[in-house]
């Protein structure tokens, strides 16, 4: 049984969004204009491994404007906690994990600054069965104590003995000098300019060593 890690880069020039997405806004031009949002998080569900484990990666974009910092000498500091929940059906919780994150800016004006964002990645190792589950996410301002909370759905496939299993795909940003960044998925319809998304997913093959993958990218 061999699993494969797929990276595949493909270079974007999107000119044209969807109007319906809720993270567009329109302008005085007459185009809609891309926005982020505030809080931002996607996950990367890989393939269930011989033993039953699971790699989720959780990536995290928190805006500056949206902490609250505090002056401490020189520079100026905001933290914010993140508690990532696992929850089944009757909502009892199967993983959980709490962290704390710390943000450091040394000029003021970067703390209200909404187009710098925190970005976080946390890569989890679960022993988890198939199935359907839920992502309870809730972020806590250490300083301003505001609470921010999110769920959505989370599905576990069966690891079938067919003879080919593909993860689902996300587009991310790879660099080795930034955490994981997904900055693409089934909620956004656009890549920013002057980026090179990459396309991640997961292909376990029962019969063979290799495989060879045809990417292609198809524009509405």
């Amino acid at each position: 049984m061999k699993k494969t890690h797929i990276l595949s880069v493909l270079l974007l020039s999107l000119y044209i969004c969807q109007s319906q997405i809720k993270w567009q806004k329109p302008s005085k031009y007459g185009f809609e204009v891309y926005q982020k949002y505030p809080i931002y998080y996607d996950l990367l569900t890989g393939l269930p491994d011989k033993s039953g484990i699971v790699k989720i990666v959780l990536s995290l974009s928190m805006q500056n404007d949206i902490l609250q910092f505090t002056r401490f000498h020189d520079k100026y500091i905001a933290k914010f906690e993140t508690s990532f929940n696992i929850r089944d059906k009757d909502k009892k919780t199967y993983f959980s994990d709490i962290w704390t994150n710390e943000v450091i800016e040394k000029k003021f004006k970067n703390t209200n600054l909404k187009d710098v964002y925190q970005t976080n990645s946390r890569t989890f190792k679960i022993n988890i069965s198939p199935g359907e589950y839920e992502i309870f996410l809730e972020i806590m301002d250490i300083n301003s104590r505001s609470v921010y909370q999110s769920t959505r759905p989370l599905f576990i496939i069966h690891d079938s003995s067919s003879t080919l299993n593909c993860s689902e795909v996300k587009f991310v940003n790879i660099d080795n000098n930034m955490p994981f960044e997904i900055i693409y998925d089934e909620n956004k319809t656009a890549v920013e300019f002057n980026t090179n998304p990459v396309a991640f997913f997961e292909i376990k093959t029962f019969l063979s060593d290799s495989i060879t993958v045809k990417s292609q990218l198809f524009l509405d």
